[in-house]
């Protein structure tokens, strides 16, 4: 009787059985301790760590890395013939000599945090990882995905934007949940562009990740480094993998893609800090001209922003912002008409509110932005005792036009903001001494901010505005108000 002819073998089949045969037999034990295997790898060499064991729950991922690990070390063959294996006498490795391992380094892991997983799990698994590799802070990452409009999970942004980050693995960290029992998803992807490797739960005691899972995601990562580990001969180019291309992982074609489509860009700016400032001011009476000096005296400020981008590219943004500034401590001296004066505690204060609109004037992102804000803002005096010159308060809308230039690649950013406000609210006291409304106000805003981090800046404001005011008697009224201010911004 004739044999029937084998079918062919498919490439996952051959590629299991290269690997078998380049790597030690895998040993499932009962116990399933912790396997002995290596995450270090030399900057200078390609080689890759020896699998030795594996915990039973792994297997089948096990396998299919393995494959992948035999496939990455040697070309894939079109024919089933065995590889040669050849060596090198010359090879430190095989001579029995001592290997300096001092400039040997832990490879680059990022790890992303989904926004609805608890941070303390998310640290748990950090802590597992902290000797196996070189932990990545993944915040960075989403904050420029946020910025471009992206979802730092999808396809789409790793695709853009991991390049940037130099990493060999990306762990994501999503929330599960397995029938009644909460899982932390751990889903691997390679460190270039974002192919899915791996996709596994571990079940959750509460918060807490027990020692057995623990060690099953050690595992994994190791393998997983195993795999995305780049071969000699430089990183990949732009848009390159590490891994080969017939081993973008078949199941990643099984998973569907998660495409992200850039949208609307929130912009959220809060701004803490201190300086010092200045405040005077004349008003005319039928006694004659009373005046208000003050020396520097201590000033805080804080400042809010919200503004929405259409798009990471669009030239526009809209928002609004808020600004608040006072005293601290101030102590005015009052010059009476009799020519006596008298020292008391006062408080100088100022908010502006206003809707604004940047429009930048080039396509690249790094191009200088033209400023147009529209908004109310108040003015305040008032002291604790009383004194010739009653407490008032002046307000009005104000309208500011002006400019920012970012330079050096958007780590420096300077601003010159002119304003223009019409006063058409005067306190009552001041009415009753014959001021006339409206009046004006001219000032404006200098800046400069210097960018610390991604999400944090240093700025400095320097704001100027006069305020003059018309009366029934011959000089009019003015009113002088200077603050000089230190912030830290933080925009994520």
């Amino acid at each position: 009787m004739d044999d029937k002819p084998m079918p062919p073998m498919s490439r996952l089949d051959r590629l299991a059985a290269r690997a078998s045969a380049r790597v030690r037999p895998l040993a499932l034990r009962s116990d399933a301790r912790e396997p002995r295997t290596s995450a270090l790898a030399p900057r200078s060499s390609a080689r890759l760590p020896r699998l030795t064991a594996l915990a039973p729950r792994s297997s089948a991922r096990a396998l299919w890395l393995a494959a992948l690990l035999a496939a990455s070390t040697s070309p894939v063959l079109a024919q089933d013939d065995e590889p040669t294996e050849t060596f090198d006498e010359s090879d430190p490795g095989d001579s029995g000599e001592d290997i300096d391992v001092s400039d040997w380094a832990l490879p680059r892991v990022l790890v992303v945090v989904g926004p609805r997983l608890h941070q303390a799990v998310a640290s748990q698994v950090n802590d597992v990882l902290r000797g196996v590799a070189e932990i990545v802070d993944g915040r960075s990452y989403v904050r420029r995905a946020q910025r471009e409009g992206l979802r730092p999970t999808s396809d789409t942004a790793y695709e853009q934007l991991l390049a940037e980050e130099d990493v060999a693995l990306v762990i994501e960290l999503q929330p599960g949940r397995l029938r009644f029992i909460p899982t932390v998803r751990t889903i691997y992807r390679e460190g270039r562009n974002g192919f899915v490797l791996l996709e596994e739960q571990h079940p959750l005691s509460g918060l807490r990740l027990l020692g057995a899972e623990r060690r099953r995601i050690a595992d994994e990562v190791r393998l997983a480094l195993a795999v995305t580990t780049r071969p000699s001969g430089g990183p990949p180019g732009p848009g390159e993998s590490s891994l080969p291309r017939e081993l973008r992982r078949p199941a990643d074609e099984e998973r569907p893609r998660d495409e992200a489509t850039p949208g609307r860009v929130i912009e959220v700016e809060l701004a803490v800090g201190g300086g010092i400032g200045t405040r005077s001011f004349s008003l005319p009476t039928q006694a004659g001209q009373l005046r208000l000096g003050t020396t520097p005296f201590p000033a805080a400020r804080l400042d809010a922003g919200l503004h929405i981008r259409p798009s990471a590219a669009s030239r526009l943004r809209a928002g609004f912002s808020l600004s608040y500034s006072t005293s601290v401590g101030l102590r005015t001296t009052d010059y009476r008409i009799d020519g006596s004066e008298r020292e008391t505690a006062s408080r100088s204060q100022r908010l502006d509110a206003a809707v604004e609109l940047d429009v930048r004037l080039g396509r690249e992102r790094g191009s200088a932005a033209l400023a147009v804000a529209l908004g109310w803002s108040l003015r305040r005096f008032s002291s604790e005792a009383p004194v010739t010159l009653p407490d008032f308060g002046l307000g009005g809308p104000r309208l500011a036009l002006g400019v920012v230039v970012p330079l050096f690649d958007g780590r420096l950013r300077v601003g010159l903001v002119p304003d223009l406000q019409l006063l058409v609210r005067v306190s009552d006291p001041l009415q009753a001494e014959g001021i006339r409304t409206p009046g004006v106000a001219v000032g404006g805003e200098a800046t400069v901010a210097v960018a610390l981090t991604d999400a944090f800046l240093v700025r400095l404001a320097y704001r100027e505005s006069h305020a003059l005011l018309s009366s029934e008697r011959a000089e009019g009224s003015r009113d002088i108000e200077r603050y000089l201010a230190l912030q830290l911004v933080y925009a994520p």
